[in-house]
């Protein structure tokens, strides 16, 4: 295995395996009553529990892990069944930490989304929080920690929701591993380093026949994988499509994708280049045109979306802010070394930085500063006489609606394909391009014909937006809360991430908080009293 180019990241192929059996790892059958299905989780930080390879390299390796285990829990479930996630943070250092489940839409839960300071408070050290969700429908999915660095370092796991007669099958789960832990350095996380390449399986069913591969990409950095196989590919993102051949194939960090089983050889891409899984690849491996790759597939439902529909151009680009320091404030209580908060380049919605309420804006409201808010449209108050503006970025959308979300990466500064995610929804795409040059939201606006696709369009969470291009997402907005779309790789590369949430109201009024949801606000000390003497 060799790095190119001295980037010190290799590729790690990771397959979900289960810790002992869970009663709700079973046959899905059709008329069975869903199970309540509980999982106790403890984040801590531990020499790595080695299951097969008992490698002097992996009992010397430090990781976040999840009940000591890095990937975490491997939960499966049967579809409707209600997931029950104890989690216990013990991280050092008064570390907070939270869980998102990407994929799951959180339909009447949005409070278990697990995006703190929007929909929880973050889960202090020595305390639990309880996630309960309803696996809602079928399809592959995974957890992972909210933050990037927690999830480099091992905060992460696989997650399944079955349908119907077991297959025999096997899940896959693939993700960068770092050297050293991230979480506690201050340098840019741009600059890591890698240790060695593990393989662990986990196999579901019985026989000796594989019928199916679930692919995750659980990658936090910038490592899209390059798939060489003879395979037909069956479902993205959990979501049937119509079985398609491939030979050569992408999954970028947040997607996953099913197949049907064949050899692979896995090869990283960007931040992994030159780390391969398998046998090498002798031949160069040709680059894929994105527009024309996504274009292949379609939907197996038979549906033909509306051609009309709410239509919002959201562009986005990367901006670079020159290296200067103006604030000689130290602050008292860092566990980290002082370092000047150069802010270098940032990857931003409508040249706004996203930075997170000061309350969870989803159940204290009222507690945000209205002066913190800001949309596409409009600046916030705050940043009326500064250039680098840092606010609560808002897109609201009405409810029921269809909308097409056109997000445009203007290219003016960066040079590479956005992956974002969305939490909360799946969404149809309907169309994308690149072009040869940077692009404007003028421009696209200009443009008569998006060139939509309304029949079969595929279903997913987690889409490319080609450089110096556009991606057209169909949403049905549905599900009331906020929620976040997010970059998945782009605080990586500049520890400031795309970012921004989408907002629909409920036009019943808020759904009712959980009983006893813990809350948090801004903490503001009582005025002091000077005693004359």
């Amino acid at each position: 295995m060799e790095a190119i180019g001295g980037v010190a990241v290799f590729l790690a192929l990771l397959l979900a395996q289960a810790r002992g059996w869970h009663p709700c790892e079973r046959q899905c059958l059709p008329d069975e009553q869903p199970k309540n299905c509980y999982y106790q989780f403890t984040l801590g930080v531990s020499h790595l529990k080695c299951v097969h390879a008992e490698s002097e390299e992996c009992q010397r390796r430090m990781a976040m892990s999840i009940n000591g285990y890095s990937p975490g829990p491997y939960i499966s479930v049967c579809e409707n069944d209600v997931i029950t996630v104890d989690v216990k943070n013990i991280l050092p250092a008064g570390m907070e930490a939270s869980i998102h489940w990407h994929g799951l839409r959180q339909r009447g839960t949005p409070f278990m989304d697990g995006t703190p300071m929007v929909t929880q408070c973050p889960i202090h050290s020595g305390t639990t929080f309880t996630y309960r969700m309803k696996a809602d429908r079928p399809g592959t999915f995974y957890y992972h920690a909210h933050s990037v660095s927690q999830q480099l370092d091992g905060l992460y796991g696989a997650l399944i929701v079955r349908r119907g007669p077991e297959t025999r099958e096997k899940v896959m789960l693939l993700a960068p591993q770092l050297q050293q832990l991230t979480s506690f350095r201050s340098s840019p996380l741009n600059d890591l380093t890698v240790s060695d390449l593990k393989l662990t399986e986990h196999h579901i069913g019985n026989g000796s026949t594989t019928e199916r591969i679930r692919l995750i990409n659980a990658a936090a950095l910038d490592c899209p994988l390059s798939i060489i196989s003879d395979t037909v590919i069956t479902a993205l993102d959990g979501n049937p499509i119509k079985p398609t051949d491939a030979h050569h194939f992408l999954l970028y960090p947040g997607e996953r994708m099913d197949i049907v089983p064949a050899d692979l050889t896995i090869l990283g891409r960007n931040m992994c280049d030159g780390y391969t899984i398998t046998e090498n690849i002798e031949a160069p491996v040709p680059e894929i045109d994105l527009p024309n790759y996504y274009n292949q597939f379609r939907s197996v439902s038979p549906i033909k979306l509306d051609k009309e529909a709410q239509r919002i151009y959201v562009p986005f680009d990367v901006t670079h802010y020159p290296h200067q320091d103006n604030d000689f404030r130290y602050k008292l209580g860092e566990v980290l070394s002082y370092t000047p908060p150069f802010i270098g380049d940032a990857a931003q919605f409508a040249n706004l930085s996203f930075a997170y309420p000061s309350s969870p804006i989803l159940t204290q409201r009222e507690e945000v500063d209205d002066d913190m808010i800001c949309t596409l449209e409009r600046r916030a108050r705050r940043c009326d006489s500064i250039k680098f503006c840092e606010c609560v970025q808002i897109l609201t959308l009405p409810y029921n609606t269809s909308v097409d979300l056109v997000l445009i990466d203007e290219g003016r500064n960066g040079n590479t394909d956005q992956v974002l995610h969305l939490h909360g929804y799946s969404f149809h795409l309907l169309a994308m391009s690149s072009f040869e040059e940077p692009v404007t939201a003028d421009k696209i606006k200009s443009l008569i014909d998006l060139n939509l696709n309304l029949v079969k369009p595929i279903e997913k969470d987690t889409i490319v937006v080609p450089r110096k291009g556009y991606s057209v997402l169909r949403l049905k907005t549905d599900n009331p809360g906020y929620w976040l779309l997010e970059s998945v790789a782009s605080k990586a590369r500049s520890g400031i991430g795309l970012e921004m949430l989408v907002h629909v109201p409920d036009p019943s009024g808020p759904l009712p908080v959980p009983k006893n949801f813990p809350r948090c606000r801004s903490l503001k000390p009582q005025d002091m009293v000077f005693m004359d003497e």
